[in-house]
């Protein structure tokens, strides 16, 4: 779709809760996303176990963390930690020629200068994917998106985190200067397919959130 046009709310999520009264609301810099905070009813009369207990052990800048109790279906109460964090997109930029554009970030937590796609949080419960997606791509990029399709989205570490992420397709680019903040230090690449399903292969890419989006675009009939 062209950038800003079709449904008002075209990005479908899960729905879930965590079992405690209140928790979801607010939180980290921006509080999170009226999506986190609903209750699909589905999804809950599938769930065996609930959370009955949370105590915040860290609120900062991007997330916050609780220790809570899980109480199983067998009634025993487990501990457990959450990390609450607000949904993210993944955008996967594609050239005229159909070439992609890559970024090479640095990650200080695995000390490692990484092959990704441009990717970033949501900056406020008011920002829609879809904008996030365009703000971030030309942030750590300079293109600016034509069009940008949603290719659909998935958890990142369902086991331990909230996130979500929401993948787009960009194409109609048009080149423009990047906006990084002062800490930060990314390079765009432009990256031919061939190379691109070849660094996947041989480990070369191994930024999940990376891996999962491409995978998103092929099954789409793109890549």
């Amino acid at each position: 779709m062209p950038v800003g046009g079709g449904d008002a709310n075209p990005y479908r999520r899960p729905r879930g809760r965590t079992g405690v009264e209140g928790f979801g609301a607010g939180g980290g810099a921006n509080g999170l996303t009226a999506s986190r905070r609903a209750v699909d009813s589905l999804i809950m009369t599938v769930m065996k176990s609930r959370i009955v207990s949370s105590e915040p052990v860290y609120a900062g800048a991007i997330c916050r963390v609780r220790k809570v109790g899980l109480e199983t279906a067998d009634g025993e109460v487990v501990p457990r930690d959450l990390v609450e964090m607000d949904d993210a997109v993944v955008v996967v930029p594609v050239l005229d020629d159909g070439a992609v554009v890559l970024i090479r970030n640095e990650r200080f937590a695995v000390g490692e200068e990484l092959w990704e796609f441009p990717a970033g949080k949501l900056d406020s419960p008011a920002e829609s994917p879809e904008a996030c997606a365009a703000r971030e791509l030309a942030e750590e990029t300079g293109y600016a998106a034509g069009r940008l399709e949603p290719l659909g989205g998935f958890y990142s570490c369902p086991g331990l985190l909230t996130e979500y992420l929401h993948v787009f397709l960009a194409s109609d680019l048009r080149p423009g200067r990047q906006a990084l903040e002062a800490h930060e230090h990314i390079q765009p690449v432009r990256v031919e397919l061939n190379r691109l399903r070849g660094m996947i292969a041989a480990g070369e890419l191994h930024d999940a959130k990376s891996i999962a989006a491409y995978a998103l675009w092929q099954l789409k009939g793109g890549g």
